[in-house]
């Protein structure tokens, strides 16, 4: 589809937009940042590979899964509606680059990644888009760039999972069979139904009954709001620390989000001496009742607010429990709108709910078959993903990827010299919890901390001798 039109006979559906994908589109209008909301993974294939095959793969993947179908339109509309395309083809180009020097190829390769990015993408045409780089190594990139208004992450897991069973099916000349998927409208119709219950308003008025924002949490410096600029800071976990968060996670019979969602709720109050404050937290919406929307792609994680409350006399487990059990209870209410619940807080429209987001990727990965070489064919070497949001903080761990932590930032609010203080700080916390004394107060950790801890408010030179630091290789 080379321009606007749409013929009728080419219209499968036409729906309305989630909340969420609602949300996102007001910022895709508003803000003038092109990078906002996109996403991209690229994945460094090695062994040989079929152009056209994969291409293939790709083509038959697109048309079983109808988001990735989807085009969006609002000009002289009263609502906005996404329509889903009977055919489209999610535009595939390809770069032979290996005939030019590895060197040079991969620098080529990796300013055209960039310009997909800086770029912006018109949803209204192409949401997503795929890219194949191929080098003289016999060596691959396979790039995904998509607005995250079509998909979530969980999706991408999918996505990636269906594109390489059916490249190997096409490869062996086998017809490719596909899950069975849920539609959108159905998840879009019972977000509605849950609307208009008032179950939902009586429990955030509930819940976040006299809280009050604190627009000024944690942030470094004030910048003009603009958010144009964003900057990562990463650090993985070393084998020790894993198997102790590991065993510490069996122990506790807790998870990894709730542990994470601990440790930062600790970290913002040493840092501010708030003792009532909200967190940012994703549900990946993949919990209620529509047959196989487990399998489906399509937008529905959703971001709600976790309210920490915490003070120098409780002990880290106190906190632990405190949130799981909110967590549990905030699981009836993940179809939950942002807007609907800052309204019910009784909050002003400029103040906020949260200033921070924690994110926690702990969607099912299922690549494993392509992740090992074993068998010496094709397979995924390497992989790296980014996405820009709308967050002035934001913390993502990958716990498939041995634990990496990523602190995404803006530069607009936090100098780099504080964000490096804060990783070292949260470092630190890791250390001492999973070190076994959880038991101490929260008010005594800093008697516990190493001489990092107590030069948290200036500037240490030495974090990477406490971390087994790589940004380079963040995903």
């Amino acid at each position: 589809m080379n321009d606007m039109k749409i013929r009728k006979d080419n219209v499968e559906d036409v729906l309305a937009l989630s909340a969420v994908q609602t949300g996102i589109l007001y910022e895709y209008l508003i803000k003038e940042d092109k990078e906002l909301y996109i996403a991209q993974i690229s994945l460094h294939l090695k062994g040989k590979l079929d152009i056209n095959v994969m291409k293939k793969a790709c083509e038959m993947v697109s048309n079983n899964n109808e988001m990735l179908r989807s085009v969006f339109r609002w000009e002289r509309l009263q609502k906005p509606i996404q329509i889903i395309l009977k055919n489209h083809k999610v535009p595939f180009g390809t770069y032979i680059l290996k005939n030019e020097p590895i060197h040079e190829a991969r620098l080529k390769a990796e300013k055209l990644m960039k310009n997909e990015k800086s770029n912006g993408i018109d949803i209204r045409i192409e949401p997503v888009k795929i890219i194949l780089f191929q080098y003289e190594d016999d060596s691959h990139d396979l790039v995904i760039t998509w607005h995250h208004i079509v998909y979530d992450g969980w999706s991408n897991m999918i996505l990636l999972r269906e594109i390489f069973q059916t490249y190997e099916k096409l490869l062996n000349e086998k017809y490719p069979e596909f899950d069975k998927k849920a539609k959108y409208k159905d998840y879009i119709k019972m977000c509605n139904e849950f609307k208009k219950s008032n179950e939902h308003k009586m429990f955030w008025k509930e819940y976040l009954h006299e809280y009050k924002a604190n627009d000024n949490l944690l942030r470094d410096i004030q910048g003009n709001g603009k958010r144009n600029i964003t900057a990562e800071y990463s650090f993985k976990l070393n084998e020790d620390m894993i198997k102790k968060l590991e065993d510490y996670l069996c122990n506790k019979r807790t998870t990894v989000a709730d542990f994470i969602y601990t440790v930062w709720g600790i970290l913002l109050y040493k840092y501010t001496n708030i003792s009532d404050f909200a967190i940012g937290v994703t549900y990946s919406g993949r919990n209620n009742k529509i047959r196989n929307i487990d399998k489906t792609i399509g937008l529905f994680i959703n971001t709600l607010p976790l309210r920490i409350k915490i003070d120098d006399s409780m002990k880290v487990d106190d906190v632990l429990m405190n949130i799981a059990d909110d967590k549990e209870k905030m699981l009836n209410y993940e179809m939950s709108n942002l807007i609907d619940i800052k309204e019910y807080s009784g909050l002003k429209s400029d103040e906020a709910l949260f200033h921070s987001l924690v994110v926690v990727e702990n969607y099912p990965v299922e690549m494993e078959k392509w992740l090992d070489n074993d068998e010496g064919g094709l397979h995924i070497e390497s992989y790296c993903s980014s996405e820009k949001n709308n967050y002035d903080l934001v913390l993502g761990i990958l716990p498939s990827d041995d634990y990496t932590f990523l602190i995404q930032y803006s530069r607009d609010y936090y100098t780099e010299e504080y964000i490096h203080r804060m990783a070292g700080y949260l470092n630190n916390l890791l250390e001492i919890i999973l070190n076994g004394t959880e038991d101490i107060l929260i008010g005594d950790i800093d008697k516990y901390t190493s001489e990092e801890i107590e030069k948290m408010k200036t500037l240490t030179n030495d974090i990477e001798e406490n971390m087994d630091f790589d940004i380079d290789s963040f995903l």
